[in-house]
């Protein structure tokens, strides 16, 4: 188990927003490489949260991939056109 894994089952009963936000971001190279190979957000989470490495809501999750990884995709595609 890592140090993140452990801090957070450490207090799960208080997940919380941030400690959602700090989850996903640990994982979004793993998170960003399946869905560019082509793999649903449902199954990534799906797989993640099964496993408790991602124990919110699949709307939460969603919610990262569209700020964190779609989003950032449109702004560097939108500056390379510039």
């Amino acid at each position: 188990m890592t140090l993140l894994e452990e801090l957070t089952s450490k207090h799960e009963d208080s997940f919380g927003k941030r400690n959602a936000r700090i989850l996903f971001l640990s994982q979004i190279d793993e998170i960003q490489t399946a869905l560019e190979a082509g793999y649903l957000q449902t199954e990534v989470w799906g797989i993640l949260h099964k496993k408790g490495k991602m124990p919110v809501q699949y709307s939460t999750f969603a919610s990262y991939v569209r700020k964190y990884i779609l989003n950032k995709k449109r702004n560097l595609s939108e500056e390379n056109l510039n």
